[in-house]
């Protein structure tokens, strides 16, 4: 069994790395301490077995967050996840954001500050080396879905000018009224399990399709 490490610092961007560390099977303590004044974090703790294949997914999302914070260059802190995409260096990237843009005004976030955001994110997964799916939201059910509409275009024209695959949300749940008459929406901007597990198998299915591997 192994365990892989990520460490930081927020000041520079340079500083986040990785460490794999081989142990055997059993409970270990792992102790953790500064080298100087400043406090130390982790950015994730992966522990596997490296005789057996696996998929290990890491959610770069957080509650609130648009793609300004996820194509954080301005403040570079060192675990945004443009910033850490050289150091993860995960085989493939799924890339699906756009509802909380749509939600801030347009002073904001303008419909080409998202596009730049969008692009500068494609770049980085590009430079990294991963493979990238983009994925169109699901249709939300309040105001900010006309503007939604507007970025969810943009992510398809990103797509299409890239050369990279796409899922569309709104084809595979439909409209809001639709979702929710189905049992897929828990509120206006999140899925119930059942439509989590409804963009998960449309996920699947782009990346494995039916019969190959089998």
């Amino acid at each position: 069994v192994g365990t892989a490490s990520a460490e930081f610092e927020t000041v520079d961007p340079a500083n986040l790395f990785r460490r794999v560390f081989n142990t055997t099977p059993g409970t270990h303590t792992i102790s953790v301490r500064a080298t100087d004044t400043s406090a130390p974090f982790f950015t994730a703790m992966v522990m596997y077995d490296n005789s057996e294949k696996e998929v290990t997914v890491l959610n770069g999302g957080w509650s609130g967050g648009s793609s300004a914070d996820l194509y954080n260059a301005g403040i570079k802190d060192a675990y945004s996840p443009y910033q850490a995409l050289a150091t993860y260096n995960p085989d493939l990237v799924v890339l699906n954001i756009g509802i909380n843009d749509s939600t801030l005004g347009t002073a904001t976030m303008t419909t080409s500050a998202y596009k730049a955001n969008m692009q500068a994110t494609i770049d980085a997964v590009r430079a990294s080396g991963s493979d990238l799916i983009l994925v169109i939201p699901n249709e939300i059910g309040n105001a900010s879905n006309t503007r939604l509409a507007i970025f969810s275009q943009i992510v398809a024209d990103l797509a299409a000018a890239n050369g990279v695959k796409l899922i569309d949300l709104r084809a595979v749940l439909g409209t809001y009224a639709a979702a929710t008459s189905a049992g897929w929406m828990r509120d206006v901007y999140h899925m119930t399990a059942a439509g989590y597990g409804k963009i998960a198998t449309a996920i699947a299915d782009v990346i494995m399709p039916a019969g190959v591997g089998a």
